[in-house]
């Protein structure tokens, strides 16, 4: 039984109310050990892929072999294929752990979607690097 002095401290200082950020507050997921996903941290990954993008492209886009690309002879490519490995590692690093992220998610539509897209930016990086170690292979052969 509380003493009369408890009950009068509990008067003037009203009870604190701890909102858990882990989300075992709310009734629906209480219990579940759920953890929702915070919105800041849904939102900085959104903008870090959105800004990771342009990255990305030059990746899929840029030519294994420049002399090929541009003037249309075979010539030997004396940079080899560190130009599209300078911008595919990193494009891969962030679109790769993207596909990570979203993809334990995956029952989330937009989860889903994001993890989607990130698959095919890193199918479409990859396949440019896989063409970038074939051309370097072929002209150490030559």
């Amino acid at each position: 039984m509380p003493s009369p002095l408890d009950k009068a401290a509990n008067d003037r200082f009203p009870p604190i109310v701890v909102i858990s950020p882990i989300g075992k507050s709310s009734g629906m997921n209480r219990g579940t050990g759920y953890d929702p996903p915070r919105r800041g941290l849904r939102i900085l990954g959104l903008v870090i892929l959105v800004v990771a993008l342009p990255l990305a492209l030059i990746a899929a886009l840029h030519p294994p072999n420049e002399y090929e690309a541009t003037l249309g002879i075979n010539a030997l490519d004396c940079q080899g294929p560190f130009e599209t490995y300078v911008f595919a590692v990193p494009a891969l690093l962030i679109y790769g752990s993207g596909l990570v992220i979203n993809g334990l998610r995956w029952r989330n539509r937009m989860n889903a979607i994001l993890a989607l897209l990130c698959l095919a930016v890193c199918v479409a990086v990859a396949t440019n690097v896989g063409r970038a170690i074939a051309e370097d292979r072929e002209q150490a052969a030559a």
